[in-house]
């Protein structure tokens, strides 16, 4: 049996650019996200309509930015949709939606469930509010508390969740205290 591989897919869309954000993303209030979606797809299909794969087929696939949250769930599914006709996914394949809590509903959630996302990597970066604010981050730690709530609601058994030390004015007692959120 071929040796399967993990496809990244970058959605580079965010509401805002953080200040230590150092990735390709751009900053649109309004994401093209009908033409980027339909872009992607066609760039998957021609990539996978090439064969080199040798027959292996996708054991992860990461949806990163960016903020591939501000993506809606049929967009996420349809290129989930072109990943699994295109390459084939393995069995139990692990889909990993990059989100910023502050985008994220329960009912946007139970959509990127249906979509076959299995995994969610929230971009918490700290849990407390001036780190936030220093961070650039437009969510509170409220939003993330209430994302790791609703993401269990809907069946959600597979959640990482991003924290950054070391934010200018950060002490370790705020560092300890994120952790143990």
């Amino acid at each position: 049996m071929p040796e399967p591989f993990s496809l990244y897919v970058h959605v580079p869309y965010c509401r805002h650019v953080c200040p230590y954000c150092d990735f390709n993303v751009h900053a649109a209030a309004r994401p093209p996200e009908e033409h980027y979606t339909a872009g992607l797809v066609a760039e998957l299909m021609a990539c996978g309509a090439q064969e080199p794969w040798g027959g292996r087929r996708v054991k992860t696939v990461y949806l990163g930015g960016g903020t591939p949250s501000l993506f809606s769930p049929a967009s996420i599914g349809g290129i989930v949709s072109a990943v699994t006709r295109w390459f084939g996914l393995v069995d139990g394949a692990e889909i990993t939606l990059e989100a910023n809590p502050g985008t994220l509903s329960h009912a946007s959630l139970a959509g990127y469930r249906r979509a076959g996302v299995n995994r969610l990597s929230l971009g918490a970066q700290s849990f407390h509010p001036r780190h936030l604010q220093t961070l650039g981050r437009d969510h509170g730690p409220d939003d993330v508390r209430a994302a790791v709530d609703a993401a269990g609601a809907v069946g959600f058994e597979n959640l990482s969740l991003d924290l950054i030390f070391g934010v200018p004015g950060e002490t370790l007692a705020d560092w300890e205290a994120d952790l143990a959120q």
